[in-house]
């Protein structure tokens, strides 16, 4: 099991970006982490937008797309915050998920 947690920053940021209820938070999180498209498996203008918007940031250390949303964790596995991916990369999202779910469960199978 992985030992995550959320920051005071996530929890407020993700209540009023999703809507999410506070008790669902670290589900949340969890899910984004486990079931989430890693920054390294994307590619194209959704890898540069994610690279130039938010890798330079120190802290960021892992970034995972979930639900058209930008989840950021730091070295610890903490929630750091989320943002919203802008509309014109949902294609990119979309094909480069299928790709990547496709992948996993090719590797899972062997």
């Amino acid at each position: 099991m992985l030992n995550l947690f959320t920051t005071a920053h996530s929890v407020d940021s993700m209540r009023s970006r999703l809507k999410t209820p506070k008790k669902r938070v670290d589900v949340a999180a969890f899910e984004a982490m486990d079931k989430g498209l890693p920054r390294e498996e994307t590619t194209g203008s959704l890898r540069r937008f994610i690279d130039w918007k938010y890798l330079p940031k120190e802290r960021s250390r892992k970034l995972y797309i979930w639900r058209n949303q930008l989840w950021i964790f730091n070295a610890e596995c903490a929630l750091i915050t989320c943002f919203p991916i802008p509309g014109r990369y949902a294609n990119d999202i979309v094909a480069q998920t299928r790709k990547w779910e496709a992948k996993k469960s090719k590797t899972a199978v062997n």
